[in-house]
């Protein structure tokens, strides 16, 4: 696995009309004010104080350094058992909505 500083979640990036631009290093926002957020890659520059103070406080919550493998098989493995011959139920995975369903259905 490689080291990331951030990273942005499905949701964040649908809720927030944000592209990533990967060709330029760079998110694209679009909203009421779209902007362009260039990446910052090796640069760092001072921690505010109010930062220092979140990351004290919640040190406890994620190690220095992550690990850079998977954690180890546990001893129960979870499954979902299914019905031999069974069809899942047809439904979107997420609400959608009405030309994506039409798209959908074509």
């Amino acid at each position: 696995m490689d080291d990331f500083k951030l990273i942005l979640g499905l949701d964040f990036l649908r809720d927030t009309r944000t592209a990533v631009l990967p060709h330029v290093d760079s998110l694209m926002m679009m909203g009421a004010k779209p902007c362009v957020i260039p990446t910052l890659a090796g640069r760092t520059g001072p921690i505010p104080g109010v930062i220092k103070k979140l990351l004290k406080e919640f040190e406890d919550v994620m190690p220095d350094e992550l690990p850079r493998k998977l954690p180890p098989k546990e001893a129960v493995d979870h499954k979902i058992e299914l019905v031999p011959g069974m069809k899942p139920p047809v439904r979107a995975p997420y609400k959608m909505t009405q030309p994506e369903l039409v798209e959908l259905r074509k």
